[in-house]
């Protein structure tokens, strides 16, 4: 009776495990750091100003990049940041996101 109760104790910890280790992987994390950036990224930074400006320039691919970077230099140190950070997580998410769905391998 007493290895029943604690074979019972044991796989419900094994179950709550189980089901609470993805919310803490690195893919989660990544991904609310990826959030948490771009929500203060979106308060540093006048979000309808910058595509207002980027829709006279969409012309070519060159003067897109020389949009991108002009923008990227000639702001404050803090979005720059934000910037590295949101791109770091955005990357490392999909990474990621792409190992686990492609890298599964099915027997049957």
């Amino acid at each position: 009776m007493q290895t029943t109760h604690l074979s019972s104790v044991v796989m419900r910890r094994v179950h709550t495990i189980h089901a609470i280790r993805p919310v803490f992987s690195m893919t989660s994390v990544a991904a609310l750091v990826l959030i948490l950036s771009l929500w203060a990224l979106g308060r540093e930074v006048w979000i309808s100003q910058v595509l207002t400006n980027f829709s006279g320039v969409a012309t070519s691919p060159a003067h897109v990049l020389a949009f991108l970077e002009s923008a990227f230099v000639n702001t404050r140190f803090i979005v720059q940041a934000l910037t590295i950070v949101a791109g770091g997580a955005l990357v490392y998410t999909l990474r990621e996101v792409t190992r686990l769905t492609m890298l599964r391998t099915r027997f049957a």
